[in-house]
């Protein structure tokens, strides 16, 4: 496991080689537009929607049937709420820096710290700015290693679990077919 589904050993893969995958082979027909990442094509004037189903089937089509898996916390019967605070996390791999993800993560922490416990996960090459590891209850970063995500998301055992988006990196996509 490398990580990301796109990337190996830090090299970005070709489009020819993202339809050559066994499961995308003969599928998928228009990736010659996507541009890297796909999701600027709108902010350039242009008419998205073909491109964003196209890669949400080719995510769809690379998550094995093992990823529909739910976090021990969840699927115990004999769960006990206990009386704390309620844990919600933001994911995201947009949401270090300047990112406007980034920004409204932080303006509803800020506005909500106290009633909750925040926790933010930054999946990919953004870093989370300082002010991500004062405000929030913890700040992580995981890079594009997909396990060490689902890993830490499973540790925290939350309550709630906020994708701020999810159709810029693969491994936030395929998280969401997991409960947290």
């Amino acid at each position: 496991d490398k990580g990301d589904l796109f990337r190996l050993d830090n090299y970005e893969v070709s489009i020819q080689e993202i339809q050559g995958i066994p499961p995308l082979k003969g599928k998928l027909q228009n990736l010659s537009e996507i541009q890297s990442p796909h999701f600027y094509v709108h902010y350039n004037g242009l008419y998205d929607l073909p491109i964003q189903k196209e890669v949400s089937e080719m995510f769809a089509l690379l998550c094995p049937p093992s990823l529909f898996e739910v976090s021990p916390h969840l699927a115990r019967k004999d769960r006990i709420t206990k009386q704390r605070m309620k844990r919600i996390g933001f994911v995201s791999s947009l949401i270090g820096g300047n990112e406007p993800h980034g920004l409204l993560v932080l303006d509803v922490i800020r506005s909500l710290k106290g009633l909750f416990q925040f926790y933010v996960v930054s999946i990919g090459s953004k870093t989370l700015t300082t002010e991500f590891h004062t405000v929030s209850d913890g700040a992580y970063e995981v890079g594009y290693d997909s396990r060490a995500a689902r890993t830490l998301l499973m540790s925290l055992e939350l309550d709630c679990l906020v994708f701020a988006e999810a159709m810029n990196e693969a491994i936030v996509y395929s998280l969401g077919y997991q409960r947290f």
